[in-house]
């Protein structure tokens, strides 16, 4: 079994040998139904937590992945995910558009699959041990970006959230999970001091 620490733990880490493994729990995108539900059952159990946050989708927006994908799916299909991630660069507006012409019929979601607004991210921030990270602006695939968007994404993003909460990590969840040596200096030079993918460190 793993000790579930804060996240900067769990990257600062120097594993003893003999002690237990650690562990950090994160959530990325904001949904409304993890600031409601996830962090009330987190803070219960009296762990930490960091949130990622696209400040873009902030107030109720829905992320195209889930309008996107047809009732009962696990997720997009991977050659829909191909065209979303590379020609149109995971951005949200361009994907929908793709999928609106190429016939993809676009989902109702209830309102806990949407992106929490900033009231419900503060509530959840001034809960014990919870913190947040920046998961860019608006999502897009950082690998795909010019060097001046790819600046802004990074940058606007930490500002508009070190702009409104007092718990702001400087820790950057790569959208997608996909990073280059482009984006890790970029985001350096941005200020973050770590940056996390869904799998592979």
């Amino acid at each position: 079994t793993h000790e579930v620490v804060p996240l900067l733990a769990v990257l600062n880490d120097q594993c003893a040998e003999g002690r237990r493994p650690r562990a950090g729990i994160t959530f990325d995108d904001g949904y409304r139904g993890a600031m409601t539900v996830g962090i009330r059952e987190v803070v219960a159990r009296a762990l930490p937590a960091t949130v990622f946050v696209a400040p873009a989708f902030v107030g109720g927006r829905f992320f195209w992945w889930d309008v996107v994908t047809p009732a009962g799916a696990p997720g997009p299909s991977e050659p829909f995910r191909e065209i979303a991630l590379q020609e149109c660069r995971g951005r949200d507006d361009a994907v929908r558009q793709w999928a609106e012409r190429s016939g993809s019929q676009l989902s109702s979601l209830p309102a806990d699959a949407a992106c929490a607004s900033e009231e419900e991210l503060r509530a959840a921030s001034k809960q014990p041990r919870i913190t947040l990270g920046s998961h860019s602006w608006s999502h897009p695939n950082l690998v795909q970006l010019a060097p001046t968007e790819l600046e802004e994404e990074l940058a606007r993003s930490f500002a508009w959230l070190d702009a409104r909460f007092d718990n702001v990590l400087p820790v950057l969840s790569y959208p997608y999970g996909l990073a280059s040596p482009t984006v890790q200096r970029a985001a350096a030079s941005a200020g973050y001091r770590a940056g996390l993918r869904v799998s592979g460190g």
